[in-house]
């Protein structure tokens, strides 16, 4: 690699650091002008671009790059992701599939991969899929939110509400848990308890 783009690389980054996201993007573009091929300027494209909300841009970009390290777990990690936030989902399984495959340890990879599975109807699977990652991190919120939206799906309200209890003694100021308990509440008919959850949420949200 060329001291011109090691410099570079180290710009990027450095204004990327700074959540200096256009800045950074330029510099990363000029490093494509001088090597279409640099993994890490193609990398760091995909990922500022998911950042700003392009995920079809960001998909190209890890499309690239998939195809240089194909065995790479955060690269197919990130494909997936944009995949997943464009409606791709069997897409996207498929690379969070390649994730599992290259025997990752990574909590957040399963919550994703869950979501995607959620997505797709497959809901003892994106069950399944949660447990693990609830093996790595107990403490994840999300991982307890999920669980609930799936419990709701297959109709067992009283495991979901036990999961967002669990998810509100990690953290009880998210307005979307207290929302989520509240349609639990409304559809077991307890009206009161519905209206509570859903005017704590609403205060939360001021």
């Amino acid at each position: 690699m060329s001291s011109k783009i090691q410099k570079l690389l180290k710009q990027g980054i450095n204004k990327f650091n700074l959540n200096q996201l256009d800045e950074s993007e330029s510099i990363f573009r000029q490093i494509l002008d001088l090597n279409k091929d640099n993994f890490d300027a193609l990398n760091a494209l995909g990922v500022i671009n998911g950042r700003k909300g392009n995920h079809l841009e960001a998909k190209n970009f890890f499309l690239n790059i998939v195809k240089l390290k194909p065995n790479d777990i955060s690269v197919n990690f990130n494909l997936a992701n944009a995949l997943m936030e464009l409606g791709n989902n069997s897409e996207a399984l498929v690379h969070y599939e390649k994730c599992d495959s290259l025997k990752h340890n990574n909590h957040l990879i399963f919550i994703n991969h869950s979501k995607c599975l959620f997505n797709l109807n497959r809901l003892e699977e994106s069950f399944d899929t949660l447990s693990k990652a609830e093996q790595i991190n107990d403490s994840s919120i999300e991982i307890y939110y999920l669980k609930s939206l799936i419990f709701k799906n297959l109709k067992d309200l009283s495991s979901a509400l036990n999961c967002l209890e669990k998810a509100l003694l990690i953290n009880s100021s998210i307005p979307s848990i207290w929302n989520l308990k509240g349609l639990i509440f409304f559809e077991q008919e307890c009206f009161y308890e519905a209206y509570i959850c859903f005017k704590k949420a609403i205060d939360l949200n001021e």
